[in-house]
């Protein structure tokens, strides 16, 4: 069979650290690895380590304009119709609600294949009066609607109350699983039973009860949390209220995952709600222990390979941590557990699939 080369725009708001940017980094590097031509428009081309990394395998980055801002900028729309009518593309692929906003409304013909990714079971605007015929109208635009998982299918065709059903399509989301093998690093801590977090600091996650958890914790146990993002200064300012600045940490952006992975001792991840977590997989690839809020999205990840904790539960929280840290038998189990079911989120596997899709659309 022949290989047929396809010209991709992915379109997402911006390239800072989280699950949909790590993913579309992956997929953009492994597709143009397959000989596809593959080209990123970012509303906020602040220069991260994922933008470097695009542009050192030589993938060009289209920026609409610099700054968290931009991210809502209605103008890149513009921007978006003269690069596609200079550059033909066979399909353009929006992530996040403003690019898929906006990837909607794009004047494309029949040529152009429009697909989006969700990556979430719910965002606030599914709460405001009127959004649903809107984002019904959105939908409809897309040839293909891809769902990271199943839940994240379920609760979108509920909101739409099943309609369009034809166009959705569950692809999981995957890492790169060799990452994570046989990491070999200095170790940082001598007597500290380190619990990590890696999540963006925004809305949909719950880093308030992971944090409460800590006051009933005693004091060998110590809280690194990684990531960046709006509300990260609210809650440092929250450490220093509960008296615990020694004992959390802030790391901001890493770029060292696995590291930071192989020097912690349980993996937690507080959320108010998910899609399909790309950091609790890669936490299960580590070999970690697991520890999830029982929300959609982490259950069906986590539910018979980790542990759930109560919805916003602090105290629920801390006796699961102490049971893992206090029982080894129970802490290799799990450990052994979230390796096995890390293989079912193989990067490989994923990126099969999208070109499938993309493949099939285009014919």
């Amino acid at each position: 069979m022949s290989f047929q080369q396809l010209k991709i725009l992915f379109v997402i708001t911006s390239l800072r650290t989280g699950g949909a940017e790590g993913l579309l980094v992956e997929l953009a590097v492994r597709l143009k690895n397959k000989g596809h031509i593959i080209d990123i428009f970012v509303f906020d081309g602040t220069d991260t380590f994922l933008k470097k990394e695009l542009i050192k395998e030589e993938i060009t980055v289209y920026a609409g304009g610099y700054g968290y801002l931009q991210m809502w900028n209605p103008f890149h729309l513009s921007k978006l119709n003269h690069l596609i009518i200079r550059n033909h593309y066979d399909v353009i692929h929006t992530n996040n609600t403003p690019a898929q906003i906006l990837g909607a409304l794009i004047n494309s013909d029949n040529k152009i294949k429009l697909i989006t990714t969700e990556h979430n079971t719910f965002n606030r605007r599914r709460k405001w009066f009127g959004c649903k015929i809107i984002d019904a109208k959105i939908y409809s635009r897309y040839d293909k609607v891809i769902c990271v998982s199943r839940e994240v299918e379920s609760k979108l065709l509920k909101y739409l109350r099943y309609s369009l059903r034809d166009k959705f399509y569950v692809i999981y989301n995957g890492i790169d699983l060799s990452k994570f093998k046989n990491i070999i690093v200095p170790s940082v801590k001598k007597d500290k039973i380190i619990i990590t977090m890696i999540a963006g600091f925004r809305k949909q996650k719950d880093h308030k009860t992971i944090i409460k958890a800590m006051l009933n914790l005693p004091g060998k146990y110590e809280l690194w949390l990684a990531g960046e993002g709006k509300t990260k200064n609210k809650y440092e300012r929250f450490v220093d209220e509960l008296g615990l600045k020694g004992r959390v940490k802030f790391l901001g952006n890493v770029t060292n995952i696995p590291e930071v992975l192989s020097n912690s001792d349980i993996i937690v991840l507080s959320s108010h709600y998910e899609g399909m977590p790309i950091s609790l997989i890669e936490a299960m690839a580590a070999g970690k222990p697991c520890i999830a809020s029982d929300v959609d999205g982490n259950r069906e990840i986590i539910k018979g390979y980790g542990l759930l904790f109560n919805y916003k539960d602090a105290m629920d929280l801390t006796l699961r941590i102490k049971t893992v840290n206090e029982n080894r038998e129970l802490c290799n189990q799990l450990s052994n557990l979230s390796l096995k079911r890390s293989q079912d989120f193989d990067i490989d596997k994923t990126v099969e699939q999208y070109e499938k899709l993309y493949l099939s659309c285009v014919k």
